[in-house]
């Protein structure tokens, strides 16, 4: 990876770190869609570091999720599932950020970690993968605190499984 490309993607896990410390302020402020909305930028910031991270420009959200499948869910380095966790997590943030008629609870900020947080254990594993990529430490150790902070309980909200369809 060349230092151009480092520095993106050195930018993107900045973002990615801060969407993070988004999602933690918001749970404990029991603000259930900032929580969803956070936890989608999160992944996708992720996502865009690792297309950068292989020289792959993406412009827009629904660019980022085609890209991601073609060059990483195809080829078998990401799991298969990763296209319609994704594609729930953006469906979900939609809503969050766009739709005040549809409620959301702690549940829904607990199923978007549930389906987001083990997204963005394989996206930082197929970036670390990459020879020169940037340390990803501090990320993984947001992600834990996350895990630790979010309650236990029923994962049914809409960000834990892709929606019929």
């Amino acid at each position: 990876m060349d230092g151009i490309a480092r520095a993106r993607v050195a930018l993107k896990l900045e973002q990615l770190e801060a969407k993070l410390k988004s999602f933690l302020a918001n749970l404990r402020a029991r603000n259930p869609r900032e929580c969803v909305s956070a936890m989608y930028f999160a992944v996708f910031h992720a996502a865009e570091a690792l297309l950068c991270a292989k020289g792959i420009e993406a412009s827009s959200h629904k660019a980022v999720a085609s890209l991601l499948a073609l060059h990483f869910v195809r080829p078998g380095a990401l799991p298969r599932e990763t296209s319609a966790q994704f594609s729930a997590l953006m469906a979900g943030r939609h809503d969050a950020d766009y739709n005040e008629a549809i409620p959301f609870g702690q549940e829904d900020a607990r199923a978007a970690a549930a389906s987001g947080l083990p997204l963005l254990a394989h996206l930082l594993g197929a970036l670390e993968a990459i020879e020169d990529a940037p340390p990803a430490q501090r990320v993984r150790r947001l992600m834990a605190r996350i895990a630790k902070a979010v309650p236990r309980g029923r994962n049914r909200g809409r960000a834990a499984t892709p929606k019929p369809g």
